[in-house]
């Protein structure tokens, strides 16, 4: 049953756009906002582990898992998804290989920089 409910969370966020994703205050379209401002060459870091490299967004379909600590450059972002590019990957992790591109939820993105006082500035902004 929660998955269910989760699922048709995930579908009414990719139909309004940024979606209703919120992480303590920083909605999911200024995190992405935030991911972006880093630039096309920035590498960031998976913070999941097993997540699924999507072939679109929110798509049953993968194209592979990343495992926590495997590096990637941004590519574009739709709504609360990331279209990601693998640059490095976990000497472990079998199932992607550096080139591999898809779609990745944002919430499995570490940032390099120190994102909790990202948000701290964006939530005293507000």
């Amino acid at each position: 049953m929660k998955k269910r409910v989760l699922a048709g969370a995930m579908a009414c966020a990719l139909l309004l756009g940024a979606g209703a994703y919120a992480e303590e205050g920083f909605d999911a379209q200024e995190r992405i906002d935030h991911l972006l401002s880093h630039g096309k060459r920035a590498v960031f870091s998976c913070s999941g582990n097993l997540v699924k490299l999507r072939t679109a967004p929110a798509a049953n379909r993968m194209n592979g898992r990343m495992a926590e600590g495997d590096e990637f450059t941004i590519l574009d972002a739709f709504g609360e998804w990331v279209h990601v590019e693998v640059v490095d990957v976990t000497p472990d992790n079998k199932e992607a290989r550096r080139g591999m591109t898809g779609w990745i939820h944002a919430e499995n993105i570490a940032c390099a920089c120190d994102m909790e006082a990202a948000e701290d500035e964006a939530a005293a902004a507000q």
